[in-house]
């Protein structure tokens, strides 16, 4: 049973600069909520003068909950895509962001 937000951790390997969780483009996404997660960017373990995507992005959403920590990021945590509608980061948390922003 999942009791904490940190039971359930993704973090960015050093070097890594992809996201760690997007949606795919080509698909819309609609109805999905992503609950309980921790993203962990692994800030001290990156080249900051690297160019980095989000832990989190989503494009062509109608709709997407995020209740999870964002920890670390080497730049900004959640990206959210110009197409998206009615996306939503909800009680979430924000810890040693490199960028704050959307």
């Amino acid at each position: 049973m999942i009791t904490s937000r940190r039971d359930t951790t993704l973090q960015r390997v050093a070097g890594y600069t992809g996201a760690l969780m997007q949606t795919d483009p080509s698909y819309t996404v609609t109805g999905t909520g992503i609950h309980d997660f921790t993203f962990d960017g692994n800030r001290d373990q990156q080249n900051l003068a690297s160019s980095f995507d989000g832990e989190f992005g989503f494009k062509h959403s109608s709709y997407v909950a995020v209740f999870s920590d964002f920890i670390n990021s080497p730049h900004i945590a959640v990206v959210i895509g110009a197409d998206s509608f009615g996306s939503q980061v909800l009680s979430s948390n924000f810890t040693r962001a490199h960028h704050f922003g959307v």
